[in-house]
């Protein structure tokens, strides 16, 4: 990873809660590049908002890429079941042949699933950052709970589950 192959696209969340914390480097240091579709940075891209100064660093230093749809219909049609920057970062997840969707919301891993995309989340953002040493293991848990304490929302057994499977490093 981090070499430039790795095609990944991603939703606001992990931006918005990796930047909570000051993590965002992370997204860099392990895939180079971050693509966004158009609607995830307008929800991104808000002065004053939670990591607004990292995030235009991150455009300008282009290892975030703002990228538009082409296909809006098939992103109209996912928007009852989902927030627009979800349903667009599935769309350029398809258009764009991503090795990864970065995407924590259930109903939108559940529909990137069935539409063969492969997803992972913040935890699977730590768990590869463990498996190629930009972190340690405790470093994981610590910035696990950090992230929890700023605001984001785990289902407790996925959390649980994700402990558990740190012991396998």
């Amino acid at each position: 990873m981090g070499d430039g192959a790795t095609i990944v696209v991603s939703n606001a969340t992990a931006l918005i809660h990796l930047s909570r914390i000051r993590k965002l480097s992370l997204l860099r240091d392990l895939f180079s590049k971050v693509i966004i579709p158009r609607a995830v940075y307008s929800e991104v891209a808000v002065p004053g908002g939670v990591g607004y100064e990292e995030i235009i660093e991150g455009v300008q230093e282009e290892w975030i890429v703002v990228k538009d749809i082409r296909d809006r219909v098939s992103a109209y049609e996912l928007t009852p079941l989902l927030h627009r920057g979800e349903a667009e970062a599935i769309i350029l997840a398809e258009e764009a042949k991503a090795d990864y969707l970065i995407v924590d919301e259930r109903v939108a891993r559940h529909i990137a699933a069935s539409r063969e995309i492969r997803v992972i989340g913040i935890l699977g953002i730590l768990s590869l950052c463990i498996e190629l040493n930009l972190i340690n293991i405790n470093e994981a848990v610590r910035l696990s709970q950090t992230l929890i304490e700023s605001g984001y929302i785990i289902d407790r057994e996925v959390y649980e589950e994700w402990r558990r499977s740190l012991a396998q490093h």
